[in-house]
């Protein structure tokens, strides 16, 4: 997203439907009395972009898009861009591309109404399914300091399911990662229904730090090669053998911590 953090408008884009954007094809619809309505889009934005066409289209694409859902239907949504408009008789056809460490909570787009343009009059315009375009630099708002966002540390955590203890802490240590601006990737917060399991776990080579969770089920699994963890140790594999003074790999036993995890709750 880097590349469009210098935009001085973006693509604001809500809709009823609740796999909208989060679906195979990644392609949408939009009826054309809710394309670019005055009602939420400026006079003047609109005559910019108006009509639409081969030249316009494209300028559109150059900006950031906010891919959201009417409000009470999902409590978050996405950044991304444009790669393609498309204009038929049953309305505007968009191809989208958004990237999943890009999710952004409703919460923080509701304190940001303001900042973003977004109309919290009456019949509040995140209750309507539309398009709209504003002239706001998106990412600025939303991330205030966007080197920083750019190069945050990115952190993969590899476990195993089998034990409620071991998933009690790897969701508080996220939590704790995330509140000190660490990206985090694990199965539960980044692959979804249909995604190819495999190519999730290889893009595990993308982050600059792999905890992985030991405990005697991930031990198990490893050793047999069995499910996502066997598949995830093999791959892990690759990043240690042969290179003894790696620091990527860090390796958390949960033997003690379970231990201790145990006490703190029968105190």
């Amino acid at each position: 997203m880097k590349n469009f953090e210098n935009k001085d408008y973006y693509n604001l884009f809500v809709t009823h439907e609740e796999t909208a954007w989060e679906n195979d094809s990644n392609t949408y619809i939009m009826p054309h009395d809710r394309s670019l309505s005055t009602a939420y889009t400026y006079p003047y934005i609109k005559d910019k972009f108006n009509p639409l066409n081969p030249q316009t289209e494209e300028l559109i694409k150059e900006y950031p898009c906010l891919f959201l859902y009417e409000d009470g239907i999902k409590e978050y949504g996405f950044i991304g861009h444009l790669k393609k408009i498309s204009l038929r008789p049953n309305g505007t056809k968009i191809s989208y591309e958004i990237d999943e460490d890009d999710k952004i909570s409703m919460s923080e787009i509701k304190s940001l109404m303001f900042e973003l343009d977004i109309s919290n009059k009456g019949f509040t315009e995140l209750c309507r399914t539309h398009w709209a375009i504003k002239n706001v630099n998106l990412l600025k708002e939303i991330y205030p300091n966007i080197s920083s966002y750019s190069n945050k540390p990115k952190v993969f955590i590899s476990y195993s399911w089998e034990f409620e203890n071991t998933k009690q802490i790897v969701k508080q240590l996220v939590e704790q990662l995330e509140n000190k601006n660490i990206e985090v990737k694990y199965d539960k917060n980044s692959l979804k229904l249909g995604n190819d399991m495999i190519y999730f776990m290889e893009s595990l080579n993308d982050y600059d730090k792999v905890l992985v969770m030991c405990d005697s089920s991930y031990t198990k699994k490893s050793n047999t090669r069995v499910g996502g963890v066997g598949t995830e140790s093999e791959i892990i594999i690759t990043n240690v053998y042969g290179q003894p003074l790696q620091n990527k790999i860090i390796p958390i036993i949960l033997e003690k911590i379970n231990r201790i995890y145990q006490l703190c709750l029968l105190t």
